[in-house]
């Protein structure tokens, strides 16, 4: 787990030294533009089918739940798979977007939650990774919001893998966990 989480790290790290990622963060935010998210992901996208230490990444992978802990729904979707050279299986990656900090948070452990009830057992994912983009944070405050929304969630979140980063030239930061 902990390599997933510096490899991605390593990943989002790159991804936000693009130029026109940053510069279009930064349009968004001057021209107060909301629902964002389909632009990062196929931004990203882009990014990982270049990528030198990425051999192969989907959208919209889609996984069987466990039906004993999900009742409504059998199977889920996964906005990116991402697979690193050297690795038999890859991990799971779910984008959020919003301008307030706590907000893409809160979708962000919505999601685990609800990721939560994936059949790990019989698919090709070793990990689900949350990234969050949102307004710049100080990463103290990040931390605190995380750790208060994930007792709300009920989902356990790893100090240790928990990681948030201001996107230079911007006005935004990203989380990840």
């Amino acid at each position: 787990m902990k390599n997933d989480f510096l490899f991605l790290r390593e990943v989002v790290d790159s991804f936000f030294q693009v130029n026109s990622v940053a510069d279009g963060l930064a349009l968004i935010y001057e021209n107060d533009i909301t629902d964002w998210e389909k632009w990062l992901q196929i931004e990203f996208a882009r990014f990982c089918f270049k990528h030198e230490k990425i051999t192969h990444s989907e959208r919209e992978k889609r996984y069987g739940l466990d039906k004993r802990k999900s009742k409504l729904r059998s199977v889920c979707a996964i906005d990116f798979w991402i697979k690193q050279k050297h690795k038999q299986t890859g991990f799971g990656l779910e984008l959020k977007q919003h301008l307030k900090t706590r907000q893409c948070i809160s979708m962000m452990l919505n999601d685990k939650a609800k990721i939560n009830n994936v059949k790990f057992s019989h698919n090709d994912l070793r990990s689900v990774w949350f990234w969050g983009v949102h307004e710049a944070a100080d990463k103290s405050e990040v931390n605190i919001v995380v750790e208060k929304l994930s007792e709300v969630y009920k989902v356990e979140i790893n100090p240790k893998l928990l990681h948030s980063s201001p996107i230079l030239n911007t006005n935004f930061s990203y989380t990840i966990f």
